[in-house]
């Protein structure tokens, strides 16, 4: 088989499988299967952040909190340093949202 210059050949071993791409075809298809590796790597980081966030508030759920909460506690210990956690609990908080709705209770 020749090749014309700037063409590369791939042969399969054991599998009859020979073709050659032009190297602008290479660089091209490379090219495209870094995009889609990015834009792959994009929505991964997009669906994990959603796992772990509160959609109504954009604020983290407890897998997210608890997440958070122990890479918090390993600094902690790494660095030695002090840490608080403060929790707010608003008694029947979900009779403001049944009756004022989501907007307002979020403004609280």
């Amino acid at each position: 088989m020749s090749l014309a210059q700037g063409a590369i050949a791939i042969a399969g071993r054991g599998s009859g499988i020979m073709f050659a791409l032009a190297e602008d075809e290479v660089l091209s298809r490379t090219q495209g299967l870094e995009a889609e590796l990015a834009e792959a790597r994009s929505k991964i980081k997009q669906l994990e952040s959603r796992i772990e966030t509160d959609a109504l508030l954009d604020i983290f759920n407890r897998r997210g909190f608890e997440r958070e909460l122990t890479r918090a506690v390993l600094q902690v210990n790494r660095y030695q340093r002090t840490a608080a956690v403060v929790f707010i609990d608003l008694d029947d908080f979900k009779s403001i949202n049944d009756r004022f709705g989501h907007l307002p209770a979020m403004q609280l």
